[in-house]
């Protein structure tokens, strides 16, 4: 059973949104949904400038945050390719403070607002640092190759055995595994046999989530990287989403596709971009693109 305060929240906040951003209903709201944290922020190509609304100015949010960009997180609404598309463009961590109920509110409010504005396909992006299983074999060719600072690694499942603390309570239940869009998934897979240098960069694997707000250590790195576990990608985000999108799986027909880019930045404490990420980087409007495309082509069939 779905928390109701949360979602009368969720519904409120959503409300907002579509007075804010200027949103139709029906079939001219958007279905497709995106969250993209730290590498993603200019990954999606407006049509034209979207309408725009301040995180910190919605409803149920009251901490000021910023994206690693230095900016303001912010949910951005207009057309990709023709097709209407809403972004929050940064966002909150279990990790950011305050350490309480209140940020994990935040944390569950982020996805469920998009749930209850109609979004049923929710797009997950994040920066992350990788395991000490550093190798992950070809998609296409299967020939085993290193994760490098500026790789993606695609999600294909979550381990939750780490994550302390995650938005939602002892009535609610749902897998995050579950959620997993497999055929937004095979559009991924799909860009990267059109772009060989997107393919060159591209793995799957599983992810873990540490809540922070401390970097993983060496300890943390090898236990996870265990060939047996299949963790690739360490970060703060991804998981609380597809967690709260599990609890309207079953209703609302609510799936998820995550993705990581590697900034491997947990030593250095820092996420400066390396020549490597940068040329990631000039990759991934294109993939979108093509992701929104051929996912909205499927969808209507």
């Amino acid at each position: 059973m779905i928390s109701k305060r949360h979602e009368i929240c969720a519904r409120e906040t959503a409300l907002q949104l579509i007075k804010e951003l200027r949103i139709g209903k029906g079939a001219n709201g958007p279905t497709l949904g995106f969250i993209l944290g730290t590498g993603w922020e200019e990954s999606l190509l407006f049509d034209e400038p979207p309408n725009e609304v301040l995180l910190e100015n919605l409803h149920g949010f009251h901490e000021p945050m910023k994206t690693s960009l230095g900016h303001s997180p912010k949910v951005v609404f207009g057309l990709v390719c023709g097709v209407p598309i809403i972004a929050q463009i940064g966002r909150v961590h279990l990790s950011d403070p305050p350490a309480d109920r209140g940020v994990q509110d935040m944390v569950r409010l982020q996805a469920e607002m998009l749930i209850h504005l109609g979004v049923q396909r929710l797009v997950l992006a994040c920066g992350a640092g990788r395991t000490d299983d550093v190798f992950s074999a070809d998609n296409a060719t299967h020939e085993t190759r290193e994760i490098l600072t500026g790789d993606v690694v695609l999600i294909n499942g979550f381990l939750t055995a780490f994550a302390q603390n995650l938005p939602g309570f002892s009535s609610e239940r749902g897998s995050p595994d579950l959620t997993i869009n497999w055929a937004l998934y095979q559009h991924i897979l799909a860009y990267a046999t059109e772009s060989p240098q997107f393919r060159k960069r591209l793995h799957t694997g599983g992810y873990a989530m540490i809540t922070g707000p401390y970097w993983e250590g060496r300890y943390d790195r090898s236990l996870l990287g265990l060939s047996q576990v299949g963790v690739k990608a360490i970060g703060f985000g991804l998981l609380p989403e597809a967690c709260t999108a599990s609890l309207y799986r079953a209703s609302k027909g609510v799936s998820t596709l995550s993705i990581a880019l590697i900034i491997n930045a947990a030593e250095r404490g820092e996420t400066v971009d390396t020549p490597e990420i940068t040329e990631t980087k000039k990759l991934l409007p294109s993939l979108f693109r093509f992701l929104i495309r051929n996912s909205i082509a499927n969808h209507a069939r």
